[in-house]
């Protein structure tokens, strides 16, 4: 692979950059190493090989993203692209060795290893020592080393020359690395773009603070408002339930005195009823006994006129006639009385049925009146509720325009003004007849120009609100985004604490059983115990076999059934100790124990065990070579595990047993046991196993997850602290962003509003200088139209408020009337619901009258056909006695028909006297009965107006609970508990229930005079003043940040510009001496730009060859220009030698005898900074230690080869070509 350009002792350990690895980059697919034994190593190879793919590569691990100093089209251009036989590959790979001590690098390696992969979508990890990290840390690492992307270390193709073609300031980049100041230059940047950031933020913070103060003094008026209506509110709710339940106790005493009254009265018309139906009863009876009398009487008569007949021959017919004639008279006489009766009755009941019918009437005209006033009121209620919310607006709009009202005044004054001008004009015109055609014709044009002005205001309005919305969206888009990303964090930190909860948990639990020797018997448990207590005793044994010994957790399930019940056998120095031991748990009776006395095991024989078995497919190892212990135990360990194979599984174990006819014990890793004497013991694991040794190797594992899981939740918390960072910033801007593009809209609408007026006035005009030939009239109309116009204006004034009426009067005026408004909705209302409750009582008597005329319709109707049924037998009766008078004959009476018509005459006059009781009875009774009629229409008008009393308690009660359930959401029971309980007992005592009514108006005038308010403007004014404080701290802390940067910055300007100046006279010292040493004479110095700040100037090169005058460096060779190149590069090195640096073909425009003076002082230089050098050239090839040769001989593959000197002199000279 390598080879001596001469004698050279190898010294691995001195040089710095030891080794480098490459994978798939570029032209080297296959993993190469080139180690690096020497300071001064040589590359070489024929052009096209890939020599400074080499240092390509170590430009590239050590951060480089520029393509064109990688030398490729882009990044993925680095990655082995195939090859005739090879296919391509999808990442590359190159890691570069470092030697760190003595501590060259800031960091605590002595070896360290930096490693880049780079993928086909071009993204690229950084590992140090195997560790991930990100390109910062990287270069962090080099840093003022000279190392690195940016440092000097690395001079490619041509780029030595570049140090002649570069301007002067872009020239100072390699002297800045150079002297230094890299570190602090890259601090200065750094602070720079903080501090510009800083003060983005405050500008920022300081809009968001304006906008936020503007919110804070309207806040506080609708906070201190707020606050008076919640104490207002909190004393309404006070006094409401208050009188609610004073007046619900008092209404319960009044309600049970009426309800007394009312069952007294309902007691009485009961008892008035059932005395009318006993009436009633007699009534019916004493009419079914009249009938049944008179139909009695009537078959006497018969029967008395068939014995006149037929018994009383001898009287004769006339006498027969006659006392039938009297018969008949009489009975005429009684039924005419009994008609007249019921005459008289059907005459008082018409009467007392007209009177009812007429208040019946009454009743009707007082209902029709009541629904026409309940109809007035309704209307009047709904006209007042949108009166009410007429007002509501008005007063919204009125507060509205308190806010606006200035800004929109002065708008108005200004239209206004414009327009009693043009009035002005318009009357001087008609008084003096001046010519206003012209002057209108201006006024067009200005008017047509203001059109104009504001179509482009609105037009920048309109593109204005676009970028302040596009900015919304962007910045809503990525509020939202963080917001997601924050809650999944916040989600991630949460899991990740409840992880370490369990694994603390568990790692708890695992210690305590394994300190406690919770797998262990009682008997050791007892002996361990104490000895954790008791450090003599302690001193009696070694410890059990599970704590003596470490064995890896794939192998825990092995042993500890390979070991069995023995893994908590005791070991102990010899039989004294273990009779100690065994005499304590007599003692303590604790129970038994195993004890292994070292003086007393004995190797076992082992002669099984090197017979092969080892040898065998499957076997694992003895078991006791396969953990760890200390070597004092060996005898011991050999003992219990000497003898027993470790297996992979139970398949192996059947093999192996049978082979070996069972000469040993085999244990297979999932805990299946072949015992010598043939018994396999197998199964699921469960409790088979006291688990002791994965105890142990759980422990590690849960403290290794712990730590790790520990790391990964700090990272979370700092991952969501600077997201809720951004996102307060954010969210700051978002609301700036909302208020910018709400006033916008505003300035939007208003100057549309401007517009539309502007294009009316202007429209006006237009027609206005139309009609001027008209005449004067048409100036009188556009003055009375202007005149309408300022009127309409001037309204707009009075809605605001103008000189003469304030703003805050307007709408305290406003107030008044809303609350005058609600007062008059108030006694509607009342009067509303007093209407409906007289409604329904002259509802309830309407309906009692026409029961009380049903039933005397039905007296009436019984009357009238008992007078119909009685006239019938009056004119019958009648028909008879004609008869009779014109009959009349003489008969004569026998004394028996005699004694029989004295009989029914006596039965007969009885009846008669019978029906005059009846007829005596019935008036009674009817008289009777209309007394108690009386009474009960009484009574029930008393129950009606008991029971309007009641219902009228209640709905006033019902309204009062109502306004507390809707109000408060308190039923009775939760009322009454706020008053015991949440109320101080002195403020329920300081009410009074007589003004509570009034003080509740009063409080309920006040919050309406207030107007309308936001309930949460206390909180929202905390909130801001908050917010604002928090911002105003915010941007203290800015300020403070800014001062301590630019100070910071001051200090490092100052600190690399003294250092800069030192540094780079030692540059120029020392770049003398070098361009003397390879040009044997002249002189040549480096120069700064002057007049120019020290850390901004170029830097000129001066050079006088020797022989010749001093000259502008641009008429150099080529050859003159690299040497002069180099003597810069080693004025740098002795000034700050770096650790290594890598040369590409910087003597290619040498001659042999430069290349030959190039090589000495790299050779020179090598003690302090380790060189490599792709080169062509012999004379530089003859001072290297070591030349590695690379050759293709693939198309687009490159190689190691070994080479010696004269070879690769042939090889430098050779050009690659591949043929097909």
């Amino acid at each position: 692979m390598t080879s001596k350009a001469k004698s050279v002792k190898m010294n691995n350990e001195n040089v710095n950059l030891k080794k480098l690895e490459l994978l798939g980059f570029k032209s080297f697919p296959d993993k190469t190493e080139i180690t690096f034994d020497t300071n001064y190593t040589g590359i070489v190879g024929p052009n096209g090989c890939g020599k400074s793919n080499i240092v390509d590569a170590i430009r590239f691990v050590l951060g480089e993203g520029r393509p064109t100093l990688l030398r490729c089209e882009n990044m993925s251009k680095l990655i082995f692209e195939g090859s005739a036989s090879r296919k391509s590959f999808s990442y590359c790979e190159v890691s570069i060795y470092l030697n760190n001590n003595p501590r060259k690098y800031p960091i605590e390696y002595d070896e360290v290893v930096i490693t880049r992969k780079l993928d086909r979508t071009g993204n690229s990890e950084y590992l140090i020592n195997q560790k991930k990290h990100k390109l910062k840390d990287v270069i962090n690492l080099f840093r003022d080393s000279g190392i690195g992307r940016d440092g000097y270390s690395i001079v490619g193709q041509g780029q030595i020359a570049k140090i002649f073609e570069s301007s002067p300031i872009n020239r100072r980049a390699i002297f800045e690395e150079a002297v230094g100041i890299s570190l602090q230059k890259s601090q200065k940047e750094d602070t720079e773009r903080r501090l510009a950031r800083a003060r983005d933020n405050m500008s920022r913070l300081n809009d968001i603070i304006l906008e936020v103060e503007k919110q804070l003094s309207p806040l506080k008026k609708q906070a201190k408002n707020a606050k008076d209506v919640k104490d207002l509110k909190k004393r309404l709710k006070i006094l409401e339930i208050f009188n609610y339940i004073d007046k619900k106790s008092i209404s319960e005493i009044e309600k049970k005195k009426l309800a007394e009254e009312l069952n007294k009265v309902e007691k009485n018309l009961t008892e008035i009823e059932i005395k009318l139906e006993d009436i009633s009863k007699e009534l019916n009876n004493a009419m079914l006994d009249r009938t049944n009398t008179d139909i009695m009487q009537n078959k006497l008569a018969e029967k008395r006129t068939e014995i006149a007949v037929a018994e009383q021959k001898a009287i004769g017919e006339k006498a027969l006639l006659s006392q039938e004639i009297q018969t008949h008279e009489e009975k005429i006489k009684e039924i005419e009385a009994t008609i007249k009766i019921h005459s008289d009755l059907l005459d008082v009941k018409n009467k007392e049925i007209n009177k009812k019918t007429e208040d019946i009437l009454n009743l009707n005209k007082n209902l029709e009146k009541i629904d026409l006033d309940i109809k007035t009121e309704e209307q009047k209620y709904l006209k007042k509720r949108e009166e009410v919310s007429s007002l509501e607006k008005a007063h919204e709009q009125a507060n509205t325009m308190l806010l606006e009202g200035d800004r929109e005044k002065s708008k108005i004054d200004k239209t206004v003004a414009t327009l009693e001008v043009e009035k002005g004009m318009l009357l001087a015109d008609v008084s003096g007849g001046n010519d206003l055609f012209n002057q209108k014709n201006k006024q067009l044009e200005d008017y047509k120009k203001l059109i104009e002005q504001n179509e482009n205001e609105l037009i920048e309005l309109n593109s204005l609100q676009n970028e302040f919305e596009n900015k919304l969206n962007l910045e809503t888009k990525e509020y939202e985004s963080k917001a997601l990303e924050l809650e999944k964090t916040k989600q991630k930190i949460a899991d990740i604490e409840k992880q370490i909860v369990n694994l603390e948990f568990e790692h708890k639990i695992i210690k305590a059983s394994i300190e406690n020797f919770d797998s262990y018997d009682a008997a050791v448990q007892t002996i361990m115990q104490k000895g954790a207590i008791d450090k003599e005793f302690a001193k009696l044994y070694h410890g059990t076999v599970g704590e003596l010994i470490k064995v890896n957790k794939d192998l825990a399930i092995a042993i500890e059934f390979a070991l069995g019940n023995a893994i908590q056998n005791i070991i102990v120095e010899d039989e004294y100790y273990a009779s100690k031991l065994i005499d304590f748990l007599k003692k303590d009776k604790s129970g038994r124990a195993t004890f292994l006395p070292l003086s007393a095991m004995k190797k076992p024989d082992m002669r099984y065990i090197d017979s092969g078995i080892c040898n065998e497919e499957g076997v694992i190892g003895i078991a006791s070579d396969l953990i760890s212990f200390d070597p004092k135990y060996e005898s011991a360990i050999q003992y219990l595990l000497g003898r027993t194979v470790i297996i992979e599984d139970k398949s192996y174990g059947i093999k192996i047993s049978k082979k070996y006819n069972n000469l040993v014990k085999l244990v297979s890793l999932d805990g299946e046991v072949f015992h010598p004497s043939g018994a396999i013991t197998g199964g699921s694991v469960g409790r088979a196993i006291r688990k002791i040794l994965q105890s142990e190797n759980r422990l590690k594992e849960i403290q290794i997850k712990l730590n790790s899981t520990t790391k990964d939740l700090e990272r979370f918390k700092d991952l969501k602290n600077e997201i809720e960072s951004i996102n307060s910033l954010l969210f700051n801007s978002i609301k700036v962003s909302e208020a910018r593009i709400a006033k916008i809209k505003q300035d939007h609408a208003v100057k549309t509003s401007e517009k539309e007026k502007n294009a009316s006035l202007y429209s006006d005009l237009e027609n206005e200088i139309k009609g001027l030939t008209v005449g004067k009239e048409q100036s009188y109309a556009r003055i009375k139209e202007l005149e309408k116009i300022i009127a309409a204006e001037k309204e707009k004034l009075d809605l605001i408020g103008d000189s003469e009426i304030a703003p805050e009067d307007f709408v305290n005026e406003v107030k008044n009337k809303l609350f005058k408004v609600r007062e008059e909705l108030n006694d509607v209302q009342s009067r509303f619901n007093d209407l409906k409750i007289s409604e329904q009582t002259l509802k309830t008597q309407k309906f009692n009258l026409e029961n009380q005329i049903n039933q005397l319709e039905k007296d009436i109707n019984f009357s009238q056909e008992l007078i119909k049924t009685s006239s019938k037998n009056l004119e019958e009766t009648k028909l008879k006695l004609n008869n009779a008078k014109n009959n009349i004959d003489a008969s004569n009476f026998s004394d028996e028909s005699k004694k029989m018509l004295e009989e029914i005459d006596a039965k007969i006059k009885e009846a008669t006297l019978h029906k005059s009781k009846l007829d005596e009875k019935f008036i009674k009774l009817n008289n009777l009965k209309n007394e108690y009629n009386d009474s009960k229409s009484k009574s029930e008008k008393r129950k009606y107006t008991i029971e309007s009393e009641i219902l009228n308690i209640n709905s006033s009660l019902e309204m009062l609970a109502d306004r507390v359930m809707e109000n408060y959401q308190y039923e009775d029971t939760q009322a009454e508990h706020f008053l015991k309980n949440d109320v101080d007992k002195a403020v329920i005592e300081s009410i009074d229930s007589s003004k509570v009514s009034e003080e509740i108006k009063n409080i309920n005038n006040k919050i309406d005079r207030i107007g309308p308010v936001n309930e949460l403007a206390d909180e929202e004014y905390e909130e801001t003043l908050k917010r604002h404080d928090e911002m105003q701290q915010q941007y203290q802390d800015l300020l403070d940040a800014e001062k301590d940067m630019v100070k910071m910055i001051k200090n490092l300007t100052a600190e690399m510009s003294e250092k800069f100046s030192k540094n780079f006279q030692k540059i120029n010292e020392y770049f003398q001496e070098m361009f003397v040493g390879l040009f044997g004479g002249g002189k040549a110095y480096l120069e700064l730009e002057p007049d120019v700040d020290v850390l901004e100037a170029g830097i000129e090169i001066k050079a006088q060859l020797p022989g010749s005058k001093l000259s502008s460096i641009i008429s150099l060779s080529g050859g003159e220009k690299g040497l002069i190149s180099i003597a810069i590069l080693f004025a740098i090195i002795k000034l700050n030698p770096m650790p290594f640096c890598v040369l590409d073909e910087i003597d290619s425009a040498l001659d042999e005898a430069n290349s030959d003076l190039l090589g000495q002082y790299l050779k020179k230089f090598s003690d302090d900074t380790q060189f490599i050098i792709v080169t062509h050239k012999k004379p530089t090839m003859e001072q290297c230690d070591v030349l590695y040769g690379i050759t293709s001989q693939e198309k687009g593959v490159s190689q190691q080869v070994k080479v010696e000197l004269e070879e690769a002199v042939e090889l430098s000279k050779q050009t690659v070509s591949f043929e097909d």
